[in-house]
């Protein structure tokens, strides 16, 4: 648990909420849905929700949302609330201005845009996140390692920015999608998937990743759920002989070169497929998209040369121009390591 100086907890339900003397929102009156392990919302007295014994999580309408973080960014959109986003990430898809990187924000340039909330990702953002704080910026930031936390964000982003209904809408139907998958799936072989989420070198990807494999029909050996990403020898994954190779590289879209794992040398009998990293490295509903996705390779309904078989997404103008700066400036995509989490957060 770790306690800031203005008075919130990050604790085991990954959620931080700051807030000083705010209004609640209306829909925070009659909120008492579960949360995740168990913990219920329910008025704490005074302008604040208890999350657990010593965790407080206040519920307002903020209209300007600066999103530092690409999954917050991701569901914010699809909550509906894209127009009070004022900021965001290079590596953001929404058309706003950009205020740095993932792991580099200009948080100078944050705090002149005012925003009533800022949203971070991830426990390599915890550092940033106190920096908000001390800057007394409201912070919302969610840290899933599992699939199931990465759905239940969903809804409490959606309380964090006074939606409550279109958050909970939204994680029924995410769930709805998975259930569906797993209906289709349920009668097919299982494939055994190898996904690499970074190149140089060779990183298998952990994370929700092994559970998506799974939802999508497919066997994960390489990590257990919530197991941090990290590098791998050739001989483990030749060992492990998969059926299926996924490249879905950190910060580079669906612009990874297939012939990077063909080229390698490594032992292989296995068509390899490029997928866009968000839809397996951010926990946002792209990571649904994704899921879905997998099973479709688990089909072999998809050609096996298919590192040109996935329809490329058509991007903007605006993201391509992201894409060109990132190309172009190395320092804003972050190089994973061992001990580190998917960029694309």
């Amino acid at each position: 648990m770790r306690k800031s100086r203005s008075g919130f907890i990050s604790g085991p339900v990954s959620v931080v909420r700051v807030t000083r003397d705010r209004r609640l929102h209306p829909t925070a009156q009659q909120s008492g849905r579960e949360f995740p392990h168990g913990q219920s919302a329910r008025p704490a007295g005074g302008d604040s929700f208890s999350l657990g014994s010593d965790c407080h999580f206040a519920i307002q309408m903020p209209e300007r949302i600066v999103s530092l973080a690409p999954s917050g960014t991701a569901t914010l959109t699809a909550l509906g609330a894209a127009d009070r986003v004022v900021g965001v990430t290079h590596h953001c898809e929404l058309d706003r201005e950009p205020i740095g990187g993932w792991l580099n924000p200009d948080l100078e340039r944050v705090e002149e845009l005012e925003p009533d909330l800022a949203v971070t990702s991830d426990e390599l953002q915890s550092d940033i996140t106190r920096q908000l704080r001390d800057r007394d910026i409201d912070t919302f930031h969610h840290e899933p390692e599992g699939l199931e936390a990465v759905v239940d964000g969903f809804a409490l982003l959606g309380d964090a920015i006074g939606q409550s209904k279109a958050g909970i809408s939204l994680a029924a139907t995410s769930r709805n999608r998975l259930h569906a998958v797993s209906d289709r799936v349920a009668h097919r072989d299982q494939p055994v998937v190898y996904c690499e989420e970074w190149s140089d070198p060779p990183m298998v990807a952990g994370n929700w990743v092994p559970e998506a494999v799974q939802a999508a029909g497919g066997q994960y050996p390489f990590a257990g759920p919530g197991d941090r990403s990290r590098e791998i020898e050739a001989s483990e994954v030749v060992a492990a002989d998969p059926d299926q190779v996924v490249l879905h590289v950190c910060g580079h879209g669906d612009t990874a070169d297939a012939a990077t794992v063909r080229e390698r040398g490594w032992d292989l009998d296995a068509p390899v497929h490029v997928l866009d990293d968000s839809l397996l490295n951010q926990p946002s509903p792209r990571l649904i998209d994704g899921i879905e996705r997998l099973a479709e390779v688990h089909s072999h309904r998809i050609n096996r040369r298919t590192a040109e078989s996935f329809p490329r997404r058509r991007l903007t103008a605006e993201q391509r121009r992201r894409h060109n700066t990132r190309e172009r400036n190395p320092a804003l995509i972050c190089v994973p390591s061992q001990f580190c989490r998917p960029m694309r957060q």
